[in-house]
C-alpha cells in the first residue's frame, strides 16, 4: 500500500482496497526491495501458493510469463482481462497430464515381462470372441413330430383318376298288409253288413 500512496491522490481509492485485501508477509521488511522483486519471491518458481496476479505493469507481466500456472489480470479501458495460459504454463500442463497417463512405478516390469506380439495377440482375441447375430430362442421353436415305422406315410399316387359317380338312393315305400282277423271282422267287400239266409 506504500507504494500505492507514493502515486498520489488519485489511487487513494486503490490505496483503501488494498488495505481491505489479506496481507502476504515478506522477509524484505529490513531490506526493502522493489514490488517486483518482492511479487517474484513471493509467488516463487512455481507458485506453490496459486497466487493470480494482477498488475499492469508489462515488466512483471512479463515475469510472471516465465512461472508456469500463474494466471495473469490486468485492466483494458475499464474491463478487467485474464491473459491467455503462457507458454511456459502449456508446457508444465502437458508434462502433467504425460505423467498422468505414464504407468506406475510398479506396472513398469508387469510391462517389460510381456513379449512385444502378446499384446496384439489379445487385441485379436478380443476380437475374434465378438458374436454375430444370433439365432432364434430355441424355446419359441415348436419340436419337430417324430414319425416311427407304422406312422409313415405312403407315398402318394400321382396318376389321374377317372371321376366318381355320384349315386342315389331311392326311398322305398311300405306297404301294409291286413291281418286274417281284422278282414273277417270288416266283413266281405262290397259291404251289405249282414249274410244271406
Amino acid at each position: 500500500s506504500a507504494e500505492v500512496r507514493s502515486l498520489g491522490d488519485h489511487f487513494s481509492g486503490a490505496c483503501m482496497i488494498a488495505k481491505n485485501l489479506s496481507k502476504c508477509n515478506c522477509n524484505h521488511k529490513r531490506k526493502p526491495v522493489p514490488a517486483i522483486d518482492c511479487i517474484k519471491d513471493i509467488v516463487g518458481p512455481k507458485n506453490h501458493g496459486c497466487f493470480i496476479v494482477g498488475t499492469q505493469d508489462p515488466q512483471l507481466r512479463a515475469a510472471m510469463r516465465k512461472i508456469p500456472g500463474v494466471p495473469i489480470v490486468y485492466i483494458n479501458y475499464n474491463m478487467i482481462m485474464l491473459e491467455q495460459p503462457s507458454e511456459a504454463s502449456l508446457k508444465f500442463a502437458g508434462q502433467t497430464e504425460a505423467q498422468k497417463q505414464a504407468p506406475a512405478s510398479f506396472e513398469v516390469p508387469a510391462i517389460k515381462g510381456k513379449p512385444e506380439g502378446e499384446d496384439q495377440e489379445e487385441e485379436e482375441t478380443k476380437k475374434r470372441k465378438r458374436k454375430g447375430p444370433q439365432g432364434p430362442n430355441p424355446l419359441s421353436i415348436k419340436p419337430k413330430k417324430r414319425r416311427g415305422d407304422g406312422d409313415q406315410r405312403k407315398p402318394q399316387d400321382t396318376s389321374p383318376q377317372p371321376p366318381v359317380k355320384k349315386t342315389r338312393r331311392s326311398k322305398k315305400k311300405k306297404k301294409t298288409v291286413a291281418s286274417p282277423s281284422a278282414a273277417a271282422d270288416a266283413g266281405p267287400p262290397g259291404g251289405g253288413g249282414e249274410t244271406p239266409e
